[in-house]
């Protein structure tokens, strides 16, 4: 693997983890600068949000995530795109119902001038 493409896969990493971590910490404002204008998340079930919703709604407490442990992470890149593929344990509250998942998660994320944005999000239980 080239350097050019080792530092793509870490800064695709580093953008996953601020955004687990701002989940947890509820902080919009950094979930707004993670997320692409476009961005669309599908939650279990298939329910899709837009970006607005959905960080509406971690704003207001309706979605609380608490915990987000990795059981594996992989990354794979094709020029200006990535996808990203996470197997992990969420805690979260959603909609006042507390539980932990084995989630299987796929996101997408394009890179932008000066950053790697997400475009979309996917999650399954695994």
């Amino acid at each position: 693997m080239s350097q050019q493409a080792q530092g793509d896969e870490a800064a695709v990493r580093a953008v996953y983890e601020r955004q687990c971590e701002a989940l947890i910490a509820r902080r919009v404002d950094v979930l707004e600068s993670l997320l692409a204008d476009g961005f669309v998340a599908t939650h279990i079930g298939g329910a899709r949000q837009d970006k607005a919703d959905w960080l509406n709604q971690i704003a207001g407490g309706q979605m609380q995530y608490h915990r987000v442990e990795d059981r594996s992470v992989v990354v794979e890149l094709d020029g200006d795109a990535a996808v990203l593929r996470a197997r992990s344990l969420v805690t979260a509250t959603i909609w006042g119902s507390r539980g932990t998942w084995p989630l299987r998660v796929e996101m997408s994320l394009v890179r932008t001038a000066d950053s790697w944005r997400i475009v979309s999000s996917r999650a399954d239980l695994s």
